[in-house]
């Protein structure tokens, strides 16, 4: 015999899986959407830059991508990154991790180094606003 109580049980239980199931795909359909989103910056592929061609001097490099602007200053001087400086970037926790390739960059004396592992869109975008910049001083 089927109790109210049980009726009750069942409609909670079917009203609770029919919610996590929802939630579930909405959590894949997400995953698919940044995946496919972003999946052409954290795939950029960053060229090292001929320094002995880049006049001394700071040089500014943008990158955008949707409504995000990535902007850098990196100084060269005698064939050399002295500096650089982050004029744009987002305010988020990966962003601000981001900025790590600042050290990385300066320590090779080159752009072509390894994203943040965790802030690699952003790594990307940083790294190829700072390839556009010295490009843009030869």
């Amino acid at each position: 015999m089927v109790t109210r109580q049980t009726s009750v049980l069942k409609v909670v239980v079917l009203t609770v899986a029919t919610v996590a199931v929802l939630a579930l795909g909405g959590l894949v359909a997400y995953d698919r959407y940044y995946s496919t989103k972003y999946a052409s910056v954290r795939n950029l592929t960053i060229e090292d830059q001929p320094l002995q061609l880049a006049m001394n001097g700071p040089h500014i490099g943008v990158y955008s991508y949707g409504d995000f602007i990535y902007e850098v200053e990196v100084t060269v001087m005698y064939h050399e990154i002295t500096a650089i400086r982050i004029l744009s970037n987002r305010s988020t926790r990966q962003a601000r991790q981001a900025e790590a390739v600042v050290g990385r960059v300066l320590a090779k004396g080159n752009v072509n180094v390894e994203a943040v592992s965790g802030a690699t869109v952003t790594s990307k975008a940083l790294l190829k606003a700072m390839e556009l910049a010295i490009a843009g001083g030869c």
